[in-house]
């Protein structure tokens, strides 16, 4: 009876630790295009990353990476066997336009492995408040990946 108890709760134990184990997401954020090759905002392409960047390595179990990492995956695709189990790969492919003061922002989320577009992003905000526009991109993105079926934890 007790062995039996014993067995009963070192099961129960082990799903708990195996349902409770953290998903793990590599992120992969290269720099944003400047679809009208505007001079005077070039910045932006690389000033995207920076922000989300920043914002996603906050997250537990997100790691984020830049073009280098991403072509690496590219040319090797074997690489991805040989990561941690429940590991996502997905990619944020982003695009820019400036108008006067607004800038549009588009985004996909798109997963590495097999290329399905798992969700969209798209925000408009003003150069005056840049923080405004990547706080906006970033819970866009953040739900475009839960909705995806990605899940940062957070």
């Amino acid at each position: 009876m007790k062995r039996s108890t014993q067995t009963a709760l070192s099961v129960l134990l082990l799903c708990g630790t195996l349902s409770a184990s953290p998903r793990w997401l590599n992120l992969y954020i290269p720099e944003f295009d400047n679809l009208r090759n505007d001079p005077s905002v070039a910045w932006l392409s690389s000033g995207f990353v920076d922000i989300l960047s920043k914002k996603f390595t906050e997250l537990d179990g997100v790691r984020v990476y830049g073009r280098p990492a991403l072509e690496k995956i590219l040319q090797d695709k074997s690489s991805l066997l040989t990561q941690r189990a429940g590991t996502e790969n997905i990619l944020v492919m982003g695009t820019f336009t400036r108008e006067l003061d607004q800038v549009t922002v588009n985004a996909q989320i798109i997963n590495v492995a097999n290329w399905d577009e798992l969700g969209t992003a798209r925000t408009v905000g003003s150069m005056n408040n840049l923080t405004l526009l990547g706080d906006d991109l970033f819970a866009k993105l953040t739900s475009g990946l839960k909705d995806g079926g990605s899940s940062p934890a957070g």
